[in-house]
C-alpha cells in the first residue's frame, strides 16, 4: 500500500513539474456573438487581433501551470483593459483555456443602438457628367455594400473603431470601383450617412467609336437611327478604362435602355443589341434589327479569273418564329441577266444558319449554311442539280462583307458585298 501511495506522489510531482516547464507559445482569440448578432468579417478580424494583441503581452512566456492556476486574474486584467477601450460592446464572458498554445474565449454582446442602414451619396465634382450619371444610378448598390458593412456594429463604437471601419470600408467600396481613388466621411447613427469622394486614377476613356450595323435593314436606315447611339457613347468619355471593363455588361443595358427609347425604334418594332470594347479609345458596337422581317440591298463586285459578274441585289423576306421567307432577285449588271429566288431559312442556332431556295426561272434547288465565329463568317452553298459546292469565309463591317471564295472547280475570287 506504502509503495502505492509513493507511486501516486511521484507521478503528481512528475506531472507538476512537467507542466510548471511548459511556457505559453502563442494566443489565440475565439469572439463568441449572441445568435442574432454578428459582425463584418474583416472587422471581427481587427477586434480579434486586438485581443490577440493585449492577451500576448499578459499572457506570452508565462509558466502554463501558473495560467492555469490565476487565470481568473489573468481574465480579469485582460477585462480590465477593453472595458476601458471597447465600447459599444459588452464582454459577458472571457476565459482563458491554458495551453503552450492558450485561447482566450471571449463572449461579446453588442449594446443598443445598433447601426441598422447606410446611405451613401457620392461627391465627385470634376467628373464626366456620363460619369457621374452613371455612378448616381448605382447609388443604392453602393449603400447596400455600405450597410452590409456596418450593419450589427454599435453606435458608440465608432468612437474607438471609426477609423477602423472607414479603412475596411474603403477598401470594399474600392473593389467596387477600380479606377478611383475612394475616401469616406461618416455621420453615424442608426441610419449612418456616408459621403463618398472619387478622383479617378489610371487611364480613362479619351476618344469614343461607334459601329452601327443591321443584318435586317438597309444600312443608309441605320445610320439615320445612328444618332441616339453616339450620343449615348459619348457619356463613356473620362471613365477610367478598369471601371468600365469591369461594369461593361451593366453599361451596355444603360446605354441600350437609352437607345430603344427611340420613336422610330419602337414604332417599327426594331430591337437592338450592344457590345462595349473598353479600352482608351473604346468601340461600341451596334446592331439594330427589325422583328419582323428583312429588307437588304447590296452591289456585290466577284475580283478574279472566273469571278461572275458584278451584281445588284435585293432580299425581302418575313420572320415566322426563327423561320424566315423570303423573295431574293439579283441582276447581273453586265448581261442583265434576272435571278429570282423563292427560299426559307432557319436560325438553328444564335450564330448558325441554314436555308434552301429554288430558281423560280429553271427550278434549280440550292441549300445554304452560315455560321459566324467572333466577327467572321463562315458560308457554305450547294446546287443540288449542277453538284457546285462553294465555301467561303468573310469578315462583316458596318456596311461592307469581304469574303474568300472557292468552289469544286478550283475557282477562287475574292467578293465584296456593299449595303445599301
Amino acid at each position: 500500500m506504502k509503495r502505492l501511495s509513493w507511486l501516486i506522489l511521484f507521478l503528481l510531482c512528475f506531472s507538476v513539474a512537467r507542466a510548471h516547464a511548459q511556457k505559453v507559445q502563442s494566443v489565440q482569440v475565439e469572439l463568441l456573438f449572441p445568435p442574432d448578432s454578428s459582425l463584418y468579417p474583416q472587422l471581427q478580424e481587427r477586434i480579434e487581433l486586438s485581443f490577440k494583441s493585449v492577451g500576448e503581452k499578459v499572457l506570452l512566456g508565462k509558466d502554463v501551470a501558473v495560467v492555469s492556476l490565476l487565470s481568473k486574474t489573468f481574465s480579469g486584467t485582460i477585462k480590465e483593459v477593453f472595458d476601458l477601450v471597447l465600447r459599444g460592446f459588452e464582454i459577458d464572458k472571457l476565459e482563458i483555456v491554458p495551453g503552450t498554445e492558450t485561447v482566450l474565449q471571449i463572449g461579446l454582446v453588442p449594446q443598443k443602438p445598433l447601426i441598422r442602414q447606410a446611405n451613401l451619396k457620392i461627391d465627385a465634382l470634376g467628373l464626366a457628367p456620363g460619369l457621374l450619371k452613371i455612378l448616381q444610378e448605382n447609388e443604392p448598390l453602393f449603400s447596400q455594400v455600405a450597410t452590409k458593412v456596418l450593419a450589427g456594429v454599435p453606435v458608440a463604437a465608432l468612437d474607438w473603431a471609426e477609423g477602423v471601419m472607414l479603412g475596411i470600408l474603403e477598401q470594399v467600396v474600392a473593389t467596387q470601383l477600380p479606377g478611383f481613388s475612394v475616401h469616406l466621411d461618416l455621420k453615424v447613427g442608426e441610419v449612418t450617412q456616408i459621403i463618398l469622394y472619387l478622383a479617378p486614377t489610371g487611364p480613362a476613356v479619351r476618344s469614343v467609336y461607334v459601329n452601327v450595323s443591321s443584318s435586317t435593314i438597309p444600312t443608309t436606315l441605320v445610320r439615320l437611327l445612328s444618332g441616339e447611339a453616339e450620343e449615348q457613347a459619348q457619356l463613356l468619355l473620362g471613365i477610367p478604362v478598369a471601371f468600365l471593363s469591369q461594369y461593361r455588361e451593366q453599361l451596355e443595358e444603360s446605354i441600350v435602355k437609352e437607345v430603344n427609347q427611340h420613336p422610330s425604334l419602337r414604332k417599327w418594332g426594331l430591337k437592338t443589341e450592344l457590345s462595349l470594347k473598353p479600352g482608351e479609345v473604346t468601340g461600341v458596337d451596334l446592331a439594330v434589327d427589325s422583328s419582323y422581317g428583312r429588307l437588304l440591298a447590296g452591289f456585290t463586285v466577284n475580283v478574279g479569273r472566273s469571278a461572275p459578274p458584278p451584281a445588284l441585289g435585293i432580299h425581302v423576306g418575313f420572320f415566322l418564329g426563327r423561320q424566315e421567307f423570303f423573295l431574293e432577285n439579283t441582276l447581273a449588271l453586265t448581261s442583265l441577266d434576272l435571278i429570282t429566288l423563292l427560299g426559307t431559312s432557319w436560325q438553328v442556332a444564335s450564330k448558325t444558319q441554314v436555308a434552301g431556295t429554288v430558281d423560280l426561272g429553271t427550278g434549280n434547288l440550292e441549300y445554304r449554311f452560315a455560321h459566324r465565329i467572333d466577327d467572321l463568317q463562315v458560308g457554305l452553298r450547294s446546287d443540288v442539280k449542277q453538284g457546285m459546292w462553294e465555301v467561303s469565309i468573310g469578315k462583316e463591317t458596318s456596311d461592307l462583307l469581304i469574303e474568300f471564295v472557292g468552289n469544286v472547280k478550283q475557282n477562287y475570287w475574292l467578293r465584296l458585298t456593299a449595303q445599301i
